[in-house]
């Protein structure tokens, strides 16, 4: 009977990882979808839903408050950003 065990090729009596790397790819794969949506979840449920998108004029006064532009550059922006503003798209004044 021990000799019969002796005849076998020893890989067909062992599987080892290299047998089944389909399966291990499958499961890597499985595994980083469902943290990549875990992650988009809590991405998503933790946004601030009252969240609202600046107005031109209020990142105007940001930049300018933060000292990013300085008054002339703030009121030459403001100049153009109002509604009644007497530009036709003329920057020369002429």
């Amino acid at each position: 009977m021990a000799e019969q065990a002796d005849d076998v090729d020893p890989g067909e009596l062992r599987m080892d990882w290299t047998h089944n790397w389909h399966m291990h790819l499958l499961w890597i794969l499985l595994a980083i979808l469902l943290a990549a949506a875990l992650r988009m979840l809590i991405r998503l449920r933790t946004k601030a839903p009252d969240r609202q998108v600046e107005s031109p004029e209020q990142v105007l006064r940001r930049r300018y408050a933060a000292g990013e532009i300085d008054q002339e550059t703030y009121d030459h922006m403001l100049e153009t950003l109002s509604p009644g503003s007497s530009r036709d798209g003329d920057e020369t004044g002429a």
